[in-house]
């Protein structure tokens, strides 16, 4: 059975049901959740893409991502992906912001256009301890600079395996929403 997500409109609306598939074939808007964990050293853990996805395969972006299911709460969502993509059970999470995104697959004729809540964990999280699946390639700890600096000039590093770290179209706002509440974040780590 294909994924289903809520259609809605500029309001975040909910005005019907619709396949995933449908929803990013014909550009509608739906709702998305992006979720960024720091760990002990307090850099923030990311996420590469697998590369058998048809959006933004093989780069990275947060820690955690996904759509919202029908009649589920964002933070529902959040709490679910976590479970799905990180395989934790999170107790803690502070929404940060909600943003309009958009991200693009020419070559599979996909656009998502979603209404996203970016939330923050509220416990530290050991990247070493998580483990790639069938959604992930792996999990890496960066600093804020070294993201900042990256999204700037994303050349300047190489992951593991010696590919330049490229992070996904829409992972940018997402982190800039993190950064410009970075002391709210902070608080609520640290609190």
């Amino acid at each position: 059975m294909s994924e289903m997500v809520n259609h809605v409109d500029e309001n975040d609306q909910e005005l019907g049901v619709v396949s995933r598939a449908e929803a990013h074939r014909d550009g509608l808007l739906h709702r998305a959740v992006h979720v960024l964990a720091q760990d002990r050293q307090g850099r923030w853990i990311l996420q590469q893409r697998s590369t058998s996805r048809t959006m933004n395969p093989g780069l990275w972006t947060s820690t955690c991502s996904g759509h919202v299911d029908p009649g589920e709460a964002y933070e529902d969502a959040a709490l679910r992906e976590a479970r799905e993509e990180l395989g934790l059970e999170i107790h803690k999470l502070l929404p940060v912001s909600t943003l309009l995104l958009e991200a693009t697959n020419s070559t599979a004729g996909e656009r998502c256009r979603a209404f996203t809540r970016v939330f923050v964990v509220g416990e530290f999280i050991d990247a070493d301890a998580l483990r790639p699946n069938e959604e992930t390639e792996g999990f890496h700890g960066m600093g804020t600079g070294e993201i900042a600096e990256l999204i700037h000039t994303p050349l300047l590093r190489e992951d593991d395996a010696g590919a330049a770290i490229r992070f996904a179209d829409n992972f940018p706002p997402v982190f800039s929403a993190v950064f410009n509440h970075s002391k709210t974040c902070l608080q609520f780590l640290h609190g």
